[in-house]
């Protein structure tokens, strides 16, 4: 702990950033790899009923991601300036009452879904023939799969928040890797096993999440002496709740407005076609290996920006936005170029459908020179909320989404112009990240 902790407030900041992204690689990675790892599988059952289950069922997993996320942001920033400020016995009342109340709240919302779980899907409108699978996979997930994602979400936001982002990024790669190897065992009947189906994906998922905070719980105890039972009094826990809330909720709200964007702009293209939907949500998916790297930076940005505002270094937070904002720039203007030359050859790769392909190919290609203002105005907010006011990162993900994306969707909509809606996202991304930009060097100027 001691040789890890103080590289975020001493060490140099360019090689630490990159050292601790590169750590962190696998970690990104390993985000999205549970449900992809699930679908495969499940995939090669050749039931489309259950495939459909999968499809139905993804959406919601990733909304109780998004508020676990969340949760797990407060508990990150607030232990991040705790541990920067070198108040260690502070940070592990945060550290223990983070997981608590995580669990807790984990709970609370899965036995909440599990009781609304037929109506949901109804209203999602999952058919007679896909419930019957929704509700083998849900039920698992929604009372053991739930508190599971959530510890494992927080716990590896304390790594980071303590600078062990090593320790984050092994922990969620290994438990990836766990589910993958459990998927097929328990969904084909594999060693002994009985044949679990779609059931068998949800329990591969639960066991390597169980398994993987439990882990993280023993290292968190056993090698960082960190959990502590001296939070449990009424005044410290009250204390502890406030200041996690203090950046939970606005990191919850400020994720749940990408998925509610995400869902109207879906709702607009499909006034088009299904078929600019499903290029639209193919194109989506390549989009994402553009951010890969950038994102392995971010993860560990707003914990050095934490801990730095927590030791009062503001010198040095300037210079990790000088350094991060750099890094997105220069990343992102490759891959947005080398997407935009590459767009018909990697289209091709996920469909040969000829009247899908245009329509992604054009997507790509309009979206791709905005990448680098994405992901600028992502590390805009990292930087607000690092410096103690997530109001703000939330308004400026509001800014974006609804200050610009939806007005300027609706307006190509109006003009019944489907490129239009292309254009809107590329505006949309280049206003609110210049804006974004000249904030969060405001911001870190004035705290010089």
């Amino acid at each position: 702990m001691k040789r890890n902790s103080p590289a975020f407030i001493s060490a140099p900041i360019g090689r630490t950033m990159f050292l601790s992204a590169l750590s962190m690689l696998p970690g990104t990675i390993a985000i999205s790899g549970y449900n992809l790892a699930d679908t495969y599988f499940v995939s090669q059952m050749n039931d489309w009923r259950e495939l459909a289950a999968m499809g139905y069922s993804f959406p919601i997993v990733m909304f109780f991601s998004f508020i676990f996320s969340g949760f797990a942001t407060g508990v990150m920033v607030s232990t991040s300036q705790a541990f920067g400020g070198k108040k260690r016995r502070k940070a592990s009342h945060l550290i223990t009452a983070g997981l608590v109340y995580s669990f807790i709240l984990a709970i609370f919302l899965g036995l909440l879904g599990f009781y609304f779980m037929e109506e949901t899907f109804l209203y999602l409108g999952a058919g007679n023939e896909v419930l019957p699978g929704i509700r083998k996979y849900m039920s698992i997930w929604y009372l053991g799969g739930a508190a599971t994602a959530a510890l494992g979400s927080t716990g590896n936001n304390i790594f980071m928040s303590v600078g062990s982002t090593r320790t984050a990024g092994i922990m969620m790669l290994g438990g990836l890797l766990l589910n993958i190897v459990l998927d097929p065992i328990f969904i084909f009947g594999y060693a002994g096993m009985p044949k679990m189906g779609i059931a068998g994906a949800a329990m591969a998922t639960v066991i390597a999440q169980g398994l993987s905070a439990l882990v993280m719980l023993g290292q968190l105890h056993f090698r960082y002496h960190f959990l502590t039972t001296s939070v449990f009094c009424n005044r410290l826990m009250t204390q502890t709740r406030r200041l996690i809330l203090k950046f939970a909720f606005p990191a919850i709200l400020g994720l749940l407005l990408i998925p509610l964007g995400n869902t109207i702009i879906t709702a607009i293209l499909a006034r088009f076609s299904d078929k600019a939907v499903a290029a639209v949500s193919t194109a989506g998916r390549i989009e994402l290996i553009a951010f890969v790297l950038p994102m392995s930076l971010g993860m560990a940005l707003m914990p050095m920006i934490a801990q730095n505002y927590g030791a009062g270094l503001y010198s040095r937070i300037h210079q990790c936005r000088r350094v991060a904002m750099r890094a997105a720039l220069i990343l992102l203007v490759i891959t947005g170029t080398l997407l935009f030359i590459f767009a018909e050859s990697l289209a091709r790769i996920f469909t040969q459908d000829e009247t899908i392909l245009p329509i992604m190919i054009l997507y790509l290609r309009i979206v791709a020179p905005g990448f680098c203002m994405v992901e600028v105005h992502r590390f805009a907010t990292f930087f607000y909320t690092g410096c103690g006011h997530p109001i703000i990162s939330a308004l400026l993900i509001a800014l974006r989404i609804f200050g610009f994306l939806v007005p300027l969707s609706f307006l190509a909509l109006s003009l019944e112009w489907l490129t239009g809606v292309f254009w809107a996202r590329l505006t949309a991304d280049l206003l609110a990240g210049s804006i974004a930009l000249y904030l969060a060097r405001r911001l870190t100027k004035k705290l010089q």
